[in-house]
């Protein structure tokens, strides 16, 4: 077995801990050798349906557990897998040829050749030898498609990205700096088919880790260590955990996008240690550090892995800026995978995600913002994602952030959406929250109104879609 293959280093993980708990929830546990015989499962069930080289597999589920065994079944066979949970896959270049799913409410008129997966499948009396009756095959060479993301991300467009065998094996198997001899039991906010999610999932699992699928009011009762989220998941998660009581826990890794100094102390009122990580959608996190409680910082902070990726900072002449000057973030990587958007392969060529960044003389590196974010209106530059902060510091805003609409004349204004606590008075709250937000703001850049809604649009990892305001707010 000479092909690198990421199912065939999960299954050697199995080996070393297969009394070990893999997955666990309210009301059951699988451990890891009970996870290997689940992968068997699919792997037999996939094989039945002629999933092979050359197939993709779009998964619908939500389950932890279902959803990296049907991805891991997929690698052993050498097929690719896509979330379809999202829809949005039409009209691109490939075409998934059988969809996965766990329940019959989960696939629809035309869904390419529906495995079930049931309580017959995982009873295959094949299971315990499901190695022989399903040989390991693999991809056909390490440059064949073997994993596709997607996400909306803030663009409000189905973002494709497409990972190579090769290439997904050593994002995979690159160092997770997050995941210390102290990270053992694991609750990660991230959905599982989303790309940060899939992939701590199995960087977990490999390094021998227990995930949990609990809410905050569990992590005390199944001894949670680490939670895993967002900026926004976090920020949540001091609110639960502070409303009721909970003691807190020995890590908090926050992954993808900016941290505010406020929301870091936040965060530091319930975990011990803070880990900052950079992960970009296109290459997963690629670096970082563990903050303790007296360690200095500069908001949202990271250490840059350069055995995984080279950052630098450049101006819009693309020119290397000084240490410290904030500029457009730059990264070349070998992980990097097919763009279906771009038309391009970034592997080994200079990327930019479209962050804000800074790396100062010690080599930290700090994400501000995005620069799709920055707007100009009237002559003046402001910083959506540094409004979006204020809006959300307000204690009787539960949600909320800054956008742009085009008036008449074609001048951009600016418009805050907000979800009020219950019991807040809706006409005060707004009035106030006008009152603090202009006083960050000019003449020609103080908000025109607040729209009030019960729905903030968020994409699932908590970034703000502001394009979808409009719509939302129409209906």
């Amino acid at each position: 077995m000479t092909q690198k293959n990421i199912t065939v280093k999960v299954l050697e993980a199995i080996k070393n801990t297969p009394n070990r708990i893999a997955f666990e929830n309210k009301s059951s546990s699988l451990t890891y050798e009970e996870f290997g015989r689940l992968i068997g499962a699919f792997v037999l069930r996939m094989s039945d349906d002629k999933v092979g080289q050359g197939s993709l597999v779009g998964i619908k589920s939500q389950d932890p557990r279902f959803v990296t065994a049907g991805i891991l079944a997929t690698q052993w066979l050498g097929a690719a897998w896509v979330d379809i949970t999202k829809g949005n896959i039409n009209n691109q270049e490939f075409r998934v040829t059988h969809t996965l799913t766990l329940t019959s409410d989960d696939f629809e008129i035309g869904d390419e050749n529906v495995i079930r997966i049931d309580s017959q499948t995982t009873n295959d009396p094949r299971i315990s030898f499901w190695e022989v009756y399903c040989p390991f095959q693999g991809f056909k060479s390490s440059k064949a498609i073997a994993w596709i993301d997607q996400s909306s991300g803030t663009t409000g467009r189905a973002k494709f990205l497409l990972f190579t065998a090769e290439s997904i094996y050593k994002l995979l198997l690159s160092e997770a700096v997050y995941l210390t001899n102290e990270t053992n039991r694991i609750m990660n906010a991230l959905p599982p088919l989303s790309p940060g999610g899939s992939r701590i999932i199995i960087k977990s699992l490999l390094r021998g880790k227990s995930y949990m699928t609990v809410g905050i009011e569990d992590i005390n009762d199944f001894n949670v260590d680490t939670i895993i989220g967002s900026p926004f998941h976090m920020d949540m998660c001091g609110r639960e955990i502070n409303k009721r009581g909970i003691n807190g826990v020995e890590n908090a890794i926050v992954v993808g996008g900016s941290v505010s100094e406020k929301l870091l102390n936040r965060i530091r009122n319930f975990s011990k240690n803070v880990y900052i990580s950079y992960g970009s959608t296109e290459i997963g996190i690629v670096g970082g550090r563990l903050i303790g409680p007296n360690d200095d910082y500069r908001g949202a902070l990271s250490i840059v892995n350069e055995r995984e990726a080279v950052f630098e900072i450049v101006g819009n002449d693309r020119k290397v800026l000084p240490f410290g000057e904030v500029g457009l973030v730059r990264i070349k990587t070998d992980t990097l995978p097919i763009s279906i958007d771009q038309k391009k392969k970034y592997v080994g060529e200079w990327f930019y995600p479209g962050d804000l960044g800074i790396i100062f003389k010690n080599r930290e590196f700090k994400v501000v913002g995005r620069s799709s974010d920055s707007v100009n209106i009237g002559g003046v530059t402001i910083n959506l994602i540094d409004l979006d902060k204020i809006v959300q510091s307000c204690k009787f805003v539960s949600d909320g952030f800054s956008f742009v609409i085009e008036n008449n004349e074609g001048i951009g204004e600016l418009h805050l959406i907000a979800c009020y606590f219950e019991g807040e008075d809706i006409e005060v709250s707004s009035n106030k929250l006008l009152e603090i937000i202009s006083k960050y703001t000019t003449l020609a850049t103080r908000p025109k109104s607040v729209f009030v809604s019960g729905t903030i649009p968020r994409t699932s990892t908590g970034k703000p879609m502001r394009h979808k305001v409009l719509s939302i707010l129409q209906n």
